[in-house]
């Protein structure tokens, strides 16, 4: 990952796909929360259900 500066916000270069990306941020985050998903969601910025679709689309 490369940080670039765009504006005033640091933007991180990748090769990843974006849905790689999203799935390893989404089992980080559970992990760091030891499957607390409400917790996990919060860090995310996403709703329980969001969380829940999205464990189900990457298979978690």
């Amino acid at each position: 990952l490369t940080p670039q500066k765009f504006g005033n916000q640091a933007v991180l270069q990748t090769d990843m796909p974006l849905d790689e990306m999203e799935k390893m941020m989404v089992n980080k985050a559970i992990e760091k929360h030891k499957g607390n998903i409400s917790r996990a969601a919060s860090e995310l910025g996403l709703t329980r259900a969001a969380l829940y679709r999205r464990i189900e689309k990457f298979g978690l």
